[in-house]
């Protein structure tokens, strides 16, 4: 069962508690019967709010800096070639989402993450003009 469905049949199983004792319940709050439904139901909607494992992982991991890629590739005999970019300077790559950085400066004026995806970079011992 995914997060939806449970928080929908919670929600219902809420409503017809309410249906049932017609109002009755110890405690009532915006026409909901107060009860360990509740207490699920706010867990569920922070867990919503805070995203999956998965999303937090996926967040923690773009903290990480990453130095740069430069597309290129290997020639027969492994000597590897640069596809030139702007100026016939390779392009320097998001590491993460392989979006063009554009980064034609100093290293201490080039940008600390990614526009595109917020990853982290690292432009210790890469060029700077």
């Amino acid at each position: 069962m995914n997060l939806d469905k449970a928080i929908k049949e919670l929600k219902d199983e809420n409503e017809q508690c309410n249906e049932q004792c017609e109002g009755r319940c110890s405690e009532v709050k915006n026409n909901i019967c107060i009860c360990r439904d509740e207490t699920i139901l706010s867990a569920l909607d922070q867990y919503r709010a805070i995203g999956t494992i998965e999303e937090c992982r996926e967040a923690m991991e773009k903290q990480i800096p990453k130095k740069p890629k430069h597309n290129g590739c290997y020639d027969n005999d492994g000597v590897w070639h640069e596809w030139k970019g702007i100026n016939g300077r390779p392009y320097e790559l998001c590491p993460n989402c392989v979006t063009n950085l554009c980064c034609e400066m100093p290293n201490d004026r080039k940008p600390r993450f990614c526009d595109n995806c917020g990853q982290a970079l690292d432009w210790s011992e890469t060029n700077s003009t």
